[in-house]
């Protein structure tokens, strides 16, 4: 098995977790290349930590989504790093309301309890993530 990730948003979370993506080391990444495939791997966290893997939705279906690395938070906004984010690779900024999951790697002890940044310097709100 290995990990394809066509999706944008999702290959930066596989080349980050995995390196480059190999038979050895699939089991490390979704099994599948969606952005929202990453709502059941891992660890489920109540909340946002940093470093952890969010997903969010978009669009209006149940599997059109976007994931990313979190940054940082504040009341209203999670800063997430990604890519596909205006096309490009960035920290970007997306409403709390549109996140579905934050989670964190099974093999890895889970994070403490932490204040996130509340901004993120050159985050974007308002991008693309498509």
């Amino acid at each position: 098995m290995t990990c394809r990730c066509p999706v944008w948003s999702a290959s930066i979370i596989v080349s980050r977790i995995s390196g480059e993506a190999t038979a050895s080391n699939a089991a490390t990444c979704s099994s599948s290349p969606a952005a929202r495939s990453y709502e059941a791997w891992g660890v489920g966290l109540k909340e946002p930590a940093l470093g952890a893997i969010a997903t969010k939705k978009r669009g209006n279906s149940s599997w059109q989504g976007h994931v990313g690395f979190v940054v940082g938070a504040n009341a209203s906004q999670i800063f997430l790093l990604g890519s596909n984010q205006g096309d490009a690779r960035s920290v970007a900024a997306f409403p709390l309301k549109e996140f579905t999951a934050f989670r964190w790697p099974a093999d890895v002890p889970l994070p403490a309890a932490q204040k996130l940044p509340t901004t993120s310097a050159g985050a974007r709100s308002g991008v693309s993530d498509a």
